[in-house]
């Protein structure tokens, strides 16, 4: 019989960069992302946590916080050191009077890698019922194009839920059967006109 050898033990190398150990998050005080103002309201926090269970790490991360219309409503360059498994928050500072949906991009590098985070939430200054909001920038996606939905309950139902656009497909083909002659088809034009009498912008 022959003795079995044990194997000389493995040295194996990780590939895996400091920047690769971090994760950011957007936290908001209601479940998806929606953030409420008033007195006892918590700004969204973006937090920052580490995974390496040894070593700390540092690094940054550049906030930009953009509005409606692509306003930017924050911009700036936000420093952090973690210790292993260490979480850190940082408060993002809105204007009290601008509701709508919010970009946030916050690229953070760490020992010169960078790595993109984008997210995005909705802000209303104080809670209240957006079907009684003349801007509300809520809309829908349907698909009246693919002959679905119920025209025009629909638009009836998304205007008292406070949707004031939707979204759906065209066709291409449809729309211009002659090359350089644009027209709207006839069964497009029987969604879009119902959703105009209802306040819904296609």
């Amino acid at each position: 019989v022959t003795p079995s050898v044990p194997e000389a033990p493995k040295t194996y190398t990780s590939e895996v960069e400091p920047v690769d150990q971090v994760t950011l998050r957007l936290e908001t005080d209601a479940f998806g992302g929606i953030y409420w103002g008033g007195e006892k309201a918590k700004a969204p926090r973006l937090t920052v946590s580490s995974a390496n269970p040894e070593s700390p790490v540092a690094g940054s991360a550049t906030i930009r916080v953009t509005g409606p219309r692509g306003i930017v409503v924050l911009d700036q360059n936000q420093g952090f050191k973690l210790n292993p498994g260490e979480t850190q928050r940082f408060h993002l500072s809105l204007p009290k009077d601008r509701e709508g949906l919010f970009r946030v991009q916050a690229p953070i590098v760490i020992e010169g890698t960078k790595r993109d985070f984008t997210d995005t939430f909705a802000y209303f200054a104080h809670p209240h019922n957006s079907a009684l909001d003349p801007n509300s920038f809520f809309g829908v996606c349907g698909h009246f194009g693919q002959n679905k939905g119920d025209i025009p309950h629909s638009f009836d139902l998304m205007s008292k839920a406070g949707a004031k656009w939707f979204r759906d497909e065209i066709y291409w083909g449809g729309c211009e059967k002659v090359k350089g002659q644009i027209t709207v088809p006839d069964w497009a034009d029987r969604f879009m006109q119902p959703a105009v009498k209802h306040g819904v912008v296609p």
